[in-house]
């Protein structure tokens, strides 16, 4: 063992650990709609055998291209208020969502919020 004094106190030195620590690894389930147009693709974050890591829906994002323009315009969303919002036409919401999307963009992304709904990979409590 080596150790050292500092001050009175002594300091004994940590191997450098060489191994995986399997607590530090993460684990998801995708779940993806692409057209010429748009592409989302949701991402959950799971436990090793694939159940939802977090109690809440804060272990899900969704990854939003915008392929009208070039370059393509990439987006990452994680609020699933956000979504539920816009799945039941809040108005904020979807003036939010017209930045990002035309009205049939909007209409395609609300159906695949419904979609993540009966997955159970959200929350329908609104």
């Amino acid at each position: 063992m080596e150790r050292i004094q500092v001050n009175g106190v002594w300091y004994v030195r940590e191997e450098k650990q060489n191994y995986l620590d399997n607590d530090m690894l993460s684990y998801t389930k995708t779940c993806m709609y692409e057209t010429d147009r748009f592409s989302f693709e949701a991402i959950l974050i799971t436990d090793i055998d694939g159940n939802p890591y977090f109690k809440t829906d804060t272990g899900l994002y969704i990854n939003f291209i915008d392929k009208r323009t070039r370059p393509f315009i990439e987006e990452t969303w994680d609020n699933p208020t956000y979504f539920l919002e816009l799945y039941h036409n809040q108005k904020d919401a979807l003036i939010e969502a017209s930045d990002s999307m035309d009205e049939e963009g909007i209409e395609l992304f609300q159906q695949f919020i419904g979609k993540l709904i009966e997955m159970k990979w959200i929350g329908e409590e609104f």
